[in-house]
Order: C-alpha cells, then sequence, then structure tokens
C-alpha cells in the first residue's frame, strides 16, 4: 500500500509517477491562490518556494537545458499560475529584485 504524508498526500514509498502526478495536482492548486494578500518575508519566502518549485518541477518533467539559449527559455517558459496569473522564474525575479508587484 502507497505511504500517506499526514496531509493525505502521496508518500516517498511511492512510485516516482505517482510522486510526479501529486506535484502537479498541488501546482495547479495554485490557481486559487494569491500574491497580493502577502506582505514582506511572507512575499518574498512565497515567491522564493514558487521559483524553486517551478525550476525542479521542469527539471523533472524535461530534464536539464542543453544550452544557454535552453536555459533562458526555461527561465521565460516554464510558469504556474498564481491568483489568475502565469509566473515563470524570470518574473519573479523581477518581483523580488526589482520590486514590482503584479
Amino acid at each position: 500500500a502507497p505511504s500517506t504524508s499526514r496531509s493525505g498526500g502521496v508518500g516517498a514509498g511511492d512510485s516516482l509517477p505517482a510522486r510526479l502526478a501529486r506535484l502537479h495536482d498541488d501546482a495547479a492548486r495554485l490557481k486559487g491562490c494569491s500574491l497580493h494578500r502577502l506582505a514582506g518575508n511572507d512575499f518574498v519566502a512565497t515567491c522564493l518556494n514558487l521559483y524553486h518549485a517551478l525550476i525542479v518541477h521542469r527539471l523533472l518533467m524535461l530534464g536539464p537545458p542543453r544550452s544557454q539559449r535552453e536555459f533562458s527559455a526555461m527561465h521565460r517558459n516554464t510558469s504556474y499560475e498564481v491568483g489568475g496569473e502565469a509566473l515563470c522564474p524570470l518574473e519573479i525575479d523581477q518581483l523580488l529584485l526589482r520590486g514590482r508587484r503584479t
């Protein structure tokens, strides 16, 4: 039987496809979240977590970029929908480093 976390999710003992399916489902739940309600450290921490989740999710699904062009494209084209807005790593970088809020 699959192991589950306290939240009822897929555990580490499950197959890779099951864990990737759970990651995809969890990412889809971000549509109902909003960054507008966050401020200060909560905003920064959430943006950093989204940034890293996007990169890891992309690497798991497609593998590492094979060139600088693919690396740049990954930062522009890999996105999660968060609160009705598509956010890619490049946009998250702008949010954090340049202070631009969506």
